[in-house]
C-alpha cells in the first residue's frame, strides 16, 4: 500500500505554551511554590498545636498553605497571579480620567442639566421659536 501524503496536515505547535516539567510532571515554579506553602504551613502547624490544639492547628496551617498552592496553579491566559495582582493593583492605584464635560445648549437633555433646559426656553422664547 501507498502512503498518501494528503491526509497528513501539519499542525504548528506554539513554543511559548509549552512548559518543560522539572520533577514529578511538575514545572519549577509549582515545586518552589508548594515548598514554601509547606514550610510555612508545617511551620505554624508545629507552633500551634501545644496552644490550639490538633484541629485549630490543622485549620490554621491549611490558610496558610492555600494562598501559596493558588499562586502555583492558578494561571489565565498564560498570566500568573501574580501578574494579574499587578496589574489590577496598577489599574486601582491610577487616578481615574475626568471626561470634558459641556452644556448642552440645544435643549435636547435626560433631565440632568436643568440650566441648559432653563437657558433654551429663555432662547426660544425671546425668538419666538
Amino acid at each position: 500500500m501507498e502512503k498518501n501524503n494528503e491526509l497528513y496536515i501539519p499542525v504548528p505547535v506554539d513554543i511559548d505554551t509549552v512548559k518543560s516539567k522539572f520533577l514529578f510532571g511538575l514545572t519549577l515554579r509549582q515545586i518552589v511554590c508548594f515548598g514554601i506553602g509547606i514550610g510555612l504551613g508545617l511551620t505554624v502547624y508545629f507552633l500551634c498545636k501545644g496552644l490550639l490544639g490538633d484541629s485549630i492547628a490543622g485549620i490554621f496551617m491549611m490558610f496558610i498553605m492555600l494562598p501559596a498552592f493558588f499562586f502555583s496553579v492558578y494561571e489565565q491566559h498564560g498570566e500568573p497571579l501574580e501578574d494579574i495582582i499587578r496589574r489590577i493593583w496598577k489599574a486601582q492605584k491610577k487616578l481615574p480620567m475626568r471626561p470634558y464635560q459641556t452644556i448642552n445648549t440645544g435643549g435636547i437633555t435626560d433631565g440632568c442639566n436643568r440650566t441648559a433646559r432653563k437657558n433654551h426656553r429663555k432662547n426660544s422664547q425671546k425668538t419666538g421659536t
